[in-house]
Formats: C-alpha cells, sequence, structure tokens
C-alpha cells in the first residue's frame, strides 16, 4: 500500500513539475519578447459571425489568445472589460519532415510557430477590434453575409512574390502591396490571391519576408488565397521518402498528366505552407452540405426530381422552392430522378446507381471542400469558389465532384453571381504553348460545368501578364443570353513579365504587358465592374458585366431591387463597341456601322474603352 501511495505521490509531483516547467518556459518567451505577434492576416470562415486571425511568433511556447471587443471601446478609457472577450486559438508547426521533396526537405526549414484563433460572436458588418496578448489593437470589420443587396469591392491577382530576397524575380511586387494598402484604406473589403504567392520555392525566410510585406492591410480585410503550381507541385524521390506519405492536400503522389507542365515548381513545400500559414473556409464544419439538406429538404428533393424528369421548366420552378439547391440545379435533378428510376427498374440493387446524389440527398458528405485547395465562401451578392489547377479536375474526381455539388447547390437569389478563382487559365493567350495545352484539357473538363451553372467571371493567374476574352464559349464570343462566361488573367502582380504576340484567337477583347492587379466593383447583384489597375494607379482597362439573368430566375427583390436592376440593364444597352488596347480582335477593329453592331453584340455595349456584357 505504502509503496502504491509513493508511486502516485511521485506521479502528481512529475505531472505538477511539467505544469510549472511549461509555465517558466511560456513565462520565458513572453519575457524575452518572442511572444510578440508577427505576420497578421485575418480570413473568412463562412460564417458571417466569425473572423479568423493568424499569427507567427518566434517562440513556442506562447499563448494563443486574442481579445475582442467593439471598435468603439477603443475609445473609452479606462475600458469598459464587460465590453471585451477573450477567444482561446491554437498552435500549429511544421518542419521540414513535413515537405515532400527537395530543397524544402533537406535544408531552410526549422520549426514554425504559427497561431490560429476564430472570433465568434460578431455583429455581421460590425466594427471591431481585436489585440493579440503582445501586440497591438487592430481594428477590422466583421464579414457580411450572403445577400443580393450588398454593394463592395474587393482585389484579385496572382502571381505577386516579394521584393526582398527574389527582387529580380518579383520586380514588381512592392509597388503592388503599396497599391493594395490604398485601396484598403479606400474601403476594398477582402483580397483574393489566387495563386503564386511568395515565390518561396522551399526557401522559408522568403515566406516570412511575403507574410510582412502584407501585414499592413491583411491585419485588417481577408486575405484569401488560392493554390498555384509554386505552393504546391512537386516530384516524388522514393530515395528521399520510401513509401510515400500524403501530402498537405491528403495524395499520396503528385499530380502530373502526361499533357502537363507541371514541376517541381514548389521547391517541394507540396502545400505545407500555404495549407498552415492561409487557413480557408471549411463549410463542411459548418454543416454545410447536411444544414439544409435533412429530411424535409430530402423530400423536397424528391419533389423537384420527379419534377425535372417531367421537363426542365417544371424543375426551374421546383429548385426555386427550394433555395438550398439553386435556381439553375435542373440537370442536377434530372441525375437525380434517372438515379432513382433505375433503382426501380434494378429491385436487386438497393441503392441508386449515382450513389453521390443518393448521399446528397439523404445530408450525407460523399464529397467535402479541401481547403486551401478548392472550397468556397460567400460574400454579400457573390458566391466564391475556388479550386485548384494542381490537382485532378476530370469528371470523376473528387474535386469534381465537389465543384458540381457546390454549383448546384448555390441559391443564385441570395448570391445573384458566381465567381470561380483557378490560378491556371482556360483560355490562354499566344505564345504560351505548354500552358495553352494545359488551358486545352481544363477547358474540357471544366467549360460546360460552368456554363450549365452559369458562372459569371473566371479568374486566374499564371501567365505573368494581364489578358481579358469577351464572354465566350468553345471559343466562340456569343451574346451573354446564349451562355458563356468571361475569362480574365491577372497574372502580373509582381514577377517578372512574359511578351504576349500581337496574333491572337478572336476571344481575346484586351491584353497586357503590365504590372497591375484587378479591382472588382459589386453593385449588389445586378451589375460588377472589373477594372485593371496598373502600377501607376490608373484603371486601363474595364468590363461591365450585368446580371440580366435574376430576372428569368424569378428572385423577388422588391421594387428597390428591381429599379436597380432595370438602370443596369438600361446602362447596358447604351453603350457602344471599342477596345482600347492594342490587341484588339478583328472583329473589333472594324470601322463603321457593322463593326459597331459586331462589337455591341458581342461585348453587351461598351463605352470609353469599357467594355460590358
Amino acid at each position: 500500500m505504502a509503496g502504491r501511495l509513493n508511486a502516485l505521490a511521485w506521479a502528481f509531483a512529475l505531472f505538477w513539475a511539467t505544469v510549472a516547467a511549461r509555465q517558466l518556459h511560456e513565462g520565458h518567451d513572453v519575457e524575452a519578447g518572442l511572444c510578440t505577434p508577427q505576420q497578421l492576416h485575418i480570413s473568412l470562415t463562412g460564417n458571417p459571425t466569425e473572423m479568423r486571425v493568424q499569427w507567427k511568433t518566434a517562440g513556442g511556447s506562447c499563448p494563443s489568445t486574442v481579445t475582442c471587443g467593439p471598435a468603439i471601446a477603443l475609445l473609452q478609457h479606462p475600458m469598459d472589460p464587460s465590453l471585451l472577450r477573450a477567444h482561446h486559438g491554437r498552435q500549429r508547426s511544421y518542419n521540414a519532415d513535413d515537405m515532400c521533396a527537395a530543397p524544402a526537405r533537406r535544408y531552410g526549414y526549422a520549426a514554425a510557430h504559427l497561431h490560429s484563433a476564430v472570433l465568434t460572436g460578431l455583429e455581421p458588418q460590425g466594427q471591431y477590434f481585436y489585440q493579440i496578448e503582445g501586440g497591438r489593437p487592430v481594428e477590422f470589420t466583421a464579414p457580411v453575409p450572403a445577400g443580393p443587396h450588398h454593394s463592395f469591392s474587393f482585389l484579385v491577382f496572382g502571381d505577386m512574390g516579394e521584393g526582398h530576397h527574389r527582387a529580380a524575380k518579383s520586380p514588381g511586387a512592392p509597388r503592388t502591396v503599396e497599391l493594395l494598402q490604398k485601396e484598403h484604406q479606400a474601403g476594398a473589403e477582402l483580397v483574393l490571391h489566387i495563386g503564386d504567392i511568395s515565390y518561396a520555392n522551399g526557401v522559408e525566410e522568403i515566406w516570412d519576408t511575403f507574410m510582412e510585406s502584407i501585414e499592413p492591410f491583411a491585419r485588417h480585410i481577408p486575405y484569401m488565397v488560392g493554390a498555384g503550381n509554386h505552393e504546391y507541385d512537386y516530384e516524388r524521390s522514393g530515395v528521399e521518402l520510401g513509401a510515400a506519405a500524403p501530402d498537405a492536400s491528403g495524395e499520396r503522389e503528385p499530380y502530373q498528366p502526361s499533357w502537363g507542365n507541371y514541376g517541381n515548381d514548389s521547391g517541394g513545400e507540396c502545400g505545407v505552407q500555404i495549407s498552415r500559414r492561409f487557413i480557408m473556409p471549411d463549410v463542411s464544419d459548418l454543416g454545410y452540405w447536411s444544414r439544409n439538406l435533412n429530411a424535409s429538404a430530402a423530400d423536397s428533393l424528391a419533389a423537384a426530381a420527379a419534377a425535372a424528369a417531367a421537363g426542365g421548366g417544371g424543375a426551374n420552378a421546383a429548385a426555386r422552392r427550394n433555395p438550398t439547391l439553386g435556381p439553375n440545379a435542373a440537370a442536377f435533378l434530372r441525375r437525380v430522378a434517372a438515379a432513382e428510376e433505375q433503382q426501380q427498374q434494378e429491385a436487386e440493387v438497393q441503392q441508386p446507381v449515382d450513389r453521390q446524389l443518393q448521399a446528397a440527398a439523404v445530408g450525407e458528405q460523399p464529397v467535402a471542400s479541401n481547403p486551401p485547395f478548392w472550397f468556397s465562401y460567400s460574400h454579400g451578392s457573390v458566391h466564391f469558389v475556388v479550386i485548384s489547377t494542381e490537382h485532378d479536375l476530370r469528371p470523376g474526381s473528387k474535386q469534381h465532384r465537389w465543384l458540381e455539388l457546390d454549383l448546384s447547390r448555390v441559391d443564385r437569389c441570395t448570391t445573384p453571381w458566381v465567381i470561380v478563382g483557378m490560378h491556371r487559365p482556360m483560355y490562354v493567350v499566344y505564345p504560351h504553348k505548354s500552358n495553352r495545352i494545359v488551358g486545352d484539357h481544363l477547358r474540357d473538363q471544366l467549360e460546360d460545368l460552368f456554363n450549365e451553372y452559369q458562372v459569371d467571371l473566371v479568374l486566374s493567374g499564371h501567365v505573368h501578364s494581364y489578358s481579358r476574352t469577351c464572354n465566350v464559349l468553345k471559343e466562340r464570343c456569343v451574346p451573354a443570353d446564349e451562355g458563356g462566361m468571361t475569362h480574365i488573367i491577372v497574372g502580373c502582380a509582381g514577377h517578372k513579365l512574359t511578351d504576349i504576340s500581337y496574333a491572337q484567337e478572336v476571344w481575346l477583347e484586351y491584353a497586357a504587358v503590365r504590372f497591375g492587379y484587378g479591382r472588382i466593383t459589386v453593385n449588389s447583384g445586378f451589375s460588377l465592374l472589373f477594372e485593371l489597375v496598373g502600377d501607376d494607379g490608373v484603371a486601363h482597362d474595364s468590363v461591365k458585366l450585368h446580371n440580366s439573368r435574376a430576372n428569368l430566375r424569378g428572385c423577388n427583390y422588391g421594387q428597390a431591387g428591381a429599379a436597380a436592376a432595370a438602370g443596369a440593364g438600361a446602362a447596358g444597352a447604351a453603350g457602344e463597341g471599342a477596345c482600347p488596347g492594342p490587341l484588339c480582335p478583328p472583329w473589333q477593329q472594324a470601322g463603321g456601322a457593322k463593326g459597331q453592331q459586331q462589337a455591341v453584340l458581342r461585348s453587351g455595349g461598351a463605352a470609353d474603352g469599357m467594355a460590358a456584357v
């Protein structure tokens, strides 16, 4: 008995000694200044009552606590403590062993101390501040809930890098960062960086320098990202790794299609850095797939499927009654009906042939987002979909199945705009032969799906220049009421630029070899203005899209919404065709009434160098 008591006493003593040592270590880190928060940035979680805060510390035993309160509390002296709330997060780390290949696996990656905390209980669009222990107060605005009436602007670009370690490779980055800070001060609500983020290529200190460069604005407005080849692409080495372990995206092997130009562009990082430093929304955590597809929704789905079997019109009407499916889900519903019909015909089969659709109908989770590689979120009147062109996108792949399910469930009366961000473009300008081959395959895999679900705008990078298509479908400029969408490459945010040939395809409306970024101004659900802002701070190209499809969806926006929609439509009809750039397609270079008529037909109207669709 005495021996057992002695053993128990020894265990307790060891436990409290460990606790004391941890507290002493943490206290030492704080006293030594190793807990000063660095590289602050915030991001959306998919919930308008939340905001995620991320930062890095030099010490490994620093607290992951953030205090949050209303911004007005900063004016109080002393501050009312009842207005403040502490949010406890967690710390994540990585080292060279987490990487997939050289050079990242061999050098340059000491243990990193990355912290993340989610601020909860926010009032959407409320003004708040947060303060990380050891840091200063930072003001921010709570997210905007999904809804058709919110107007806002956001910034989009790819291929930026940083101008310290990689000054020769990213000469335009410092100026872009300077302009992005001014855009934040002017009211931009979020940033979307679609791949090729830091160009660290396996060197950690370049990531640190990049994160420090964006902190002045990224700590105030959400900095959302997608993965590019310089974040993910790698090549396995059996000598280094032996049995392949899953990479940061969960894959055991890199995506290396025979027709692609995929190599070791990440320097062996294989998505570890982007996934640790930028935690993007995972709507499956919020019950996105099952929250609305419960038993009652499954009944609605069955009714809609029956209508779909009878014809597309009934399916669209049923979809409008069930907004979780989106008003353009007729094809999705027809596949549900077909699966159910085949189930009845084959009595021995107890489950529908298409397990995906049956699982979605009963609220299971057969497919899921995989942030930061593929995920989605909504902000105001826009549903953003970010996909990874560095992973398999063929029909039937995990990513493609998720993509179709996500698009099919968008409520287009709540979020009238659907914008896709993908690093590699589908429509590539000359002379980028290898990238055009990849673009051809991406079109084969995605264009029909995007057209079916009425994607409005596709934003890409990868090609280090700027280009914008007409409203294009199958390499043809078409009127908006015949489908199609606009594709814009904004791969000019910092990395050294690449040339563009003068001779181009007819679907190209404008191109430029200059540094810059995209600024998108959303006028609620009715119009969207894209502008290319050059490194001189001036807009050099623009296109205005009009969401005339909202009227066809049976959305009831009230008198104010109807008036705004009518005004947007009138503005679109009043313009004349124009192409101010040096790479105008032949049909826009034509003079006289015929040339003007063709321009208006293909672009929906344009004025003063601004195309309208």
